[in-house]
Formats: structure tokens, C-alpha cells, sequence
């Protein structure tokens, strides 16, 4: 049996070869080429393609996004990232660098490295971040297009003392949401508190308990969006998103403001 999973495993690296197109059907080879990171290289296609989101290679879209050369790019880093590492962001930057995409730089400082900006959001002394982009790499390019990026980073507030809200109602989705928001009543506690369970009931007993992942560090296995994480998550991102946006409407104004006086 060894020998002979062994040979189907040596005759699928083969599979550009009609003969051995077979050996690349199996469900476990085509598995454990996908966790070695192994690619299939022909002139034809394999038997089977696989599709996946960008995890495997970039989160944040990114890359594809400054391959294009946007002039506004606006980029929500919803990681697993407790720590504030920025590590799927700083990957992404990296990556464009190595495929000399475009340079970053703060425009507030242009001759600070950018790390210093990411770490002023990781710590939380920014609501977002505002990087400007020059793409091409080349000397000769060194007037080409350029871009703004702007950086959202999903994570509490330094000092999150907000109350657990209430769920979300039909009057604030057509007025918008109340500022600041009232308490949930069944959940007097912080919404830092909102541990992660299966319903709504578990959330208080979750949270005196101290176990779970606190709000709003959720992994991917947390499937269970209650009505009170829901609007718990959805008030943040209004939270986090709203001085971005007026940032990025404001910048657009007097960009065109600029170009009008030329």
C-alpha cells in the first residue's frame, strides 16, 4: 500500500504528461500539494482547479489594487491581530515593494519611515492612516501617477469603556446611528466584555467567566454572530470608517480644488 501511494504521489508531479493527467484527480494528493504550496506548471491545465479567497496569499487586497494604480484606495485591515502587529499590512507593503509596484511614504513626514505611521496606529493614537503612493519604480518614472492610501485598522479604542448597544433598529438605519448609543439593558457591561459564545444568553455568563476572545478579536472559528455582536461590530466599523471617509471626501475636494487652479 506505502509503495504504492507512493508511486501515485511521484507520477502527479508527471501530470503535464496526458498519460499521468489521472494522478491529479485524487482529492488527498491535490490536498497535500495545496499544503506544501506545491504548483502545478504545464502547458495545460490540470484536471481540477481549485478557487480560494486571499488567504492563502494576501488578505487585504492590496496588491491587486495598487497593480492598478488607483488614485484612492481605501483598505480595512479586519485581521486576527489581538496584538496589533499589523503583520498582514506590513506583509502587503512589503510585497508590493518586492514586486516594485509603487514606493509609500507619510505624507505628514515624508522622511520618516513608514513604520513609525503603523506603529502610531497599532498603538492607537490614529484613527486611520493616510499614506501617499508613488507608482512605477524606475528612475525614469519618477514622475509618474500617483495615489493616496487609507488605512483602517478593526480594533477597539484605546480607552473602550462603550456599553454593550443595543441591536440595530429600522429608525437608525434610515437616520443613522445614535451617538453616542444607548446600553443593551440585557448586557450591562462593556462592550471590551462582549466575549464570544454560541447565543445571546451565553454572552453575560461568557464574560464574568472571562473566557472566550474578547470584542473585537474574533477568529474565523467564531461562527455564531448574535444580534448583539452584529451591532456591536457593525457600530465599530461606522465608528472606524466615519473620520476615514470625511479624510478621503475632504483630500478629493482639494485635489480638485488644486487641479482647477492649474
Amino acid at each position: 500500500l506505502g509503495a504504492a501511494l507512493g508511486g501515485y504521489w511521484v507520477c502527479s508531479f508527471f501530470g503535464s504528461f496526458d498519460r499521468f493527467r489521472w494522478a491529479q484527480s485524487g482529492h488527498v494528493i491535490r490536498q497535500l500539494r495545496s499544503v506544501l504550496l506545491l504548483v502545478h506548471k504545464a502547458v495545460g491545465p490540470p484536471p481540477f482547479l481549485r478557487l480560494s479567497d486571499g488567504g492563502l496569499c494576501e488578505n487585504t487586497g492590496l496588491l491587486a489594487l495598487l497593480a492598478r494604480r488607483h488614485r484612492w484606495i481605501v483598505a480595512v485591515d479586519a485581521s486576527h491581530d489581538p496584538r496589533a502587529s499589523l503583520a498582514t499590512v506590513r506583509n502587503a507593503l512589503r510585497a508590493a515593494a518586492d514586486r516594485r509596484l509603487c514606493s509609500l511614504y507619510d505624507p505628514e513626514c515624508p522622511g520618516r519611515d513608514v513604520d513609525v505611521a503603523l506603529a502610531q496606529l497599532a498603538r492607537g493614537e490614529r484613527s486611520h492612516l493616510r499614506l501617499a503612493i508613488r507608482y512605477g519604480w524606475a528612475a525614469e518614472e519618477e514622475l509618474g501617477y500617483r495615489g493616496e492610501l487609507f488605512l483602517i485598522k478593526v480594533g477597539a479604542p484605546r480607552a473602550d469603556d462603550a456599553p454593550v448597544p443595543p441591536p440595530i433598529s429600522a429608525d437608525e438605519l434610515a437616520r443613522g446611528p445614535a451617538v453616542p448609543p444607548t446600553a443593551n439593558a440585557r448586557l450591562p457591561f462593556p462592550r471590551a466584555e462582549l466575549r464570544g459564545c454560541c447565543c445571546e444568553s451565553c454572552h453575560a455568563l461568557c464574560s464574568r467567566a472571562g473566557c472566550g476572545e474578547r470584542f473585537p478579536f474574533y477568529s474565523s472559528a467564531a461562527q455564531c454572530f448574535t444580534p448583539a455582536l452584529f451591532s456591536a461590530f457593525a457600530r465599530l466599523g461606522y465608528e472606524l470608517a466615519t473620520p476615514t471617509v470625511d479624510h478621503l471626501l475632504r483630500r478629493q475636494r482639494e485635489c480638485d480644488g488644486e487641479a482647477a487652479g492649474r
